[in-house]
Order: structure tokens, then sequence, then C-alpha cells
């Protein structure tokens, strides 16, 4: 059926574009339908790991923004003494760059201490919402479920589409 609707499909006024929009979803649908799963299995991986590891994620994340705003700065002002001459225009953007992002791990880090309260509190609803996930396992179904549907749904349209392209005028 797929292969008379394509055929009908070229032979329509639809055009190249469209043409060549359905024979690379021809060609990729396998490539986009392992993407979808590979995407939904590592969605489901995540949110176990988030269990597991529950606030620590976030004081990490906090620590790895700070300390690459500052690893950042210092390469800036290291690659400037190593590659150009206190002279080049590259040299003053360099140093201003490691100023600018010094200046933001310092605003970085501020705004983590006076926000210390707010993110426990954040890491106490996440690790609350770990628990309820946790104590009911069978929300996981409703991604899948969802999914599925979205699928069904996206098929029929597409097949609606084509065979509409496929009368012409």
């Amino acid at each position: 059926i797929i292969t008379k609707m394509k055929e009908q499909f070229e032979q329509g006024d639809a055009g190249d574009s469209i043409n060549g929009w359905f024979n690379d979803i021809m060609a990729a649908w396998i490539c986009l339908a392992i993407s979808s799963v590979t995407a939904v299995i590592l969605g489901y991986l995540y949110l176990f790991v988030v269990q597991l590891l529950g606030g620590y994620i976030v004081w990490v994340s906090f620590a790895l923004i700070w300390l690459s705003l500052v690893a950042g700065g210092a390469y800036s002002w290291y690659y400037r003494d190593l590659k150009y001459k206190p002279e080049a225009n590259m040299y003053n953007y360099l140093t201003w760059t490691a100023y600018g992002l010094w200046i933001l791990s310092f605003v970085v880090f501020f705004l983590i201490c006076c926000f210390r309260h707010a993110i426990k509190v954040g890491i106490a609803v996440f690790q609350t919402t770990a628990q309820y996930v946790k104590a009911n396992l069978k929300i996981f179904a409703l991604p899948a479920i969802s999914y599925v549907v979205i699928a069904i749904w996206s098929a029929g349209w597409l097949w609606g589409m084509l065979y509409i392209f496929s009368v012409g005028y």
C-alpha cells in the first residue's frame, strides 16, 4: 500500500520538495524509530539515576558551573600570555574575557551562597518527587502510553497527508 501511495504521490503535482521529504522519511525511518526508542529508554534511566542520587546532582551541577567559569577565565588568561603579545588586540580581548568570566564566577558563587536555603528546599521537593515515583512505579507507564498514542496519531496523520497529496489537483 505504501509503495502504491508513493507511486501516486510521485505522479501528482505536489512538487519535488515534498517528494524529497517523503523519500527522506522513508529512507530514514529505521533511524527515526531507533532514536525515538533510545530517547524513551534514556529518559527512564535518567529517572532511576535521579531517584538514586537525589540532591547530589544539583550541588555537583552548581560546583561544575562555578569551576567552569573559573577555569575558563584562567584558560583565557594563560592562552593570551602563551600566544599573543601585549600590543595585540586579541591579547586585550582575552584579558577582558578572563576578567568577565571571573566576575561572573564571583556572581554565581554569591548567588549560590545567598540562595542556599531555597536550593535546599528545591532539593527536598526533588527528593520527595523521587520517593513518589519509587512508591508508584506504575506512573512510568504514562509516558509510554502517551508515546504510543502520539505515534499512532502521527502515522494516521501522515497517511492522510500522503493520500491528499497523491490526489493532485
